[in-house]
């Protein structure tokens, strides 16, 4: 096949591969940048950087001396979300105003705190080593700040007044504890069974989902979720048959979808993400930010992006009219291995 013409020059089908060779090039470039964010936040979080550049800025002791345990998302912002900070949620922040400072650490910083992280974790695989380097490459490549603030109150998406869908089979106070439906799925000895939120469920051994009778087969409270075997349940219509997101964090600002009790058939934006994703590793709560659009009742509903993968389930949003409103996601892929669940 002749790429040339007779003259010598690439001829014009030449051309226009290299000129797509080289988009390839680029969007592989910018794709590894922007998912450089998520290992240089968790590799700055374990460096000895972090807790130094906490005790400047005003945080608590609670925060200083509990650093890599703190509450800490990486959040995409700003006029075409061309920025990627970690913002750090301190409980007993002694500002009502949050403090913003920029991150500076050297390599040598970085690499102590990626062996840190790597040894806690186990992550032993030589592929690993990749992050490091993408990590020390994206800190000296585009600016990078962090923003502490004091936690907002929470309020769980849930709510005492009909109508229900998940509702506890349990006397007292608790008994108005009530939650959305996530996912219809099995786990790994075939009960199918449906997902809900457990600060819904609560202690309770049973529960109604929509006037049918079910059993709480399985609780896990890192990922403040049950599973509910139902006798003979429909296999309802639903969204998130390519299962849970696996392996990436998600994309920003994507556009994701959710169907809850109190809000319905929503439209949200994913806005930001623990900084451990998407490793899912034993007692680690991993989360989702989006937009403050879940609603009391909502909690327990299945998030959903647009190639049908589950990002996570409705958790809690912050209180309305905070200083600092958003919704929070359990992980998806969390939930699934807590129970051990595969899709129908």
């Amino acid at each position: 096949m002749n790429f040339w013409d007779q003259k010598g020059v690439p001829n014009s089908r030449t051309q226009a591969r290299r000129r797509n060779i080289s988009t390839r090039l680029l969007a592989r470039k910018f794709t590894r940048l922007l998912s450089s964010r998520q290992p240089f936040g968790r590799l700055f979080i374990a460096s000895q950087s972090f807790p130094n550049l906490l005790r400047r800025a005003g945080a608590s002791i609670l925060a200083i001396s509990h650093a890599e345990a703190v509450e800490a998302y990486i959040v995409c912002h700003g006029q075409g979300w061309p920025r990627f900070d970690l913002v750090v949620l301190d409980p007993e922040f002694p500002s009502e105003l949050p403090v913003a400072a920029p991150v500076s650490p050297n390599a040598e910083e970085l690499s102590v705190g990626w062996e840190k992280f790597r040894y806690r974790r186990r992550l032993t695989h030589p592929s690993f080593r990749e992050f490091e380097s993408v990590a020390i490459e994206a800190s000296a490549a585009q600016p990078y700040g962090i923003i502490i603030a004091k936690r907002p109150e929470i309020v769980f998406t849930r709510t005492p007044s009909p109508p229900w869908q998940v509702t506890p089979t349990v006397s007292g106070p608790s008994a108005a504890s009530v939650s959305t439906a996530g996912i219809v799925a099995k786990n790994s000895v075939g009960n199918v069974a449906i997902t809900a939120a457990l600060h819904a469920v609560g202690l309770a051994s049973q529960a109604t989902v929509d006037s049918m009778s079910g059993t709480v087969i399985s609780q896990d409270a890192i990922t403040d979720s049950c599973f509910i075997e139902l006798q003979n349940p429909p296999i309802p219509a639903t969204g998130g048959l390519g299962g849970p997101l696996s392996g990436v964090t998600p994309r920003v600002p994507e556009q994701v979808t959710f169907n809850g009790i109190a809000s319905g058939s929503t439209t949200t934006v994913v806005t930001g993400w623990s900084p451990d994703l998407p490793y899912v590793l034993p007692y680690s709560q991993l989360k989702v930010l989006t937009k403050a659009d879940t609603n009391p009742g909502d909690s327990g509903a299945a998030l959903i992006d647009s190639s049908d993968h589950l990002i996570g389930f409705s958790f809690y949003r912050t209180g309305f009219g905070a200083p600092m409103e958003y919704s929070v996601w359990i992980w998806a892929e969390s939930v699934f291995k807590a129970h051990g669940l595969s899709v129908i």
